[in-house]
């Protein structure tokens, strides 16, 4: 892409290039995101635009990129960004009317989260509290309860 190009595509897609692009190809200074990031940007512009059903499929790529990524280089910043992804992949399953997925994504990134900030983080807090919301909806509330006993003991 000529760099007069840029100007002629949206951010987002520009992004997206970027992220796909061949790592050999120059784009000047402009820093190129990861693969998961790419996806990641994507999906948060479908779900601006309501195409909740696309930004699951950018999601689950850049889910699958992040882990691979976290694996091979399991930094607290590559911890934290499958975090992030699994949390906004959880929450588009919800938009898509399917709690039942989401439930074991919001559970994933919780325990990543809690490795990474401790069990006393503020954010901790918020996220347990937000996946009891989602046990109690699909009939898990047993389960629901625990967690919110949990959050309010702390």
């Amino acid at each position: 892409m000529a760099s007069q190009d840029i100007f002629n595509k949206n951010p987002i897609q520009y992004l997206e290039e970027l992220a796909s692009s061949p790592s050999d190809q120059s784009y000047g200074n402009t820093p190129r995101p990861s693969g998961a990031e790419g996806h990641f940007i994507s999906a948060m512009g479908m779900i601006h635009s309501k195409r909740f059903a696309e930004a699951e499929k950018k999601l689950a790529t850049a889910a699958e990129i992040s882990q691979k990524d976290m694996e091979a280089n399991p930094t607290r910043l590559n911890k934290e960004a499958f975090a992030i992804i699994l949390l906004q992949f959880g929450f588009v399953h919800i938009l898509l009317g399917n709690k039942e997925k989401a439930a074991p994504v919001y559970q994933k990134a919780i325990e990543i989260w809690e490795d990474i900030h401790g069990k006393d983080s503020p954010k901790l807090k918020t996220l347990k509290n937000d996946y009891a919301d989602i046990l109690k909806e699909i009939g898990r509330e047993d389960e629901a309860l625990a967690i919110y006993n949990e959050t309010l003991a702390k």
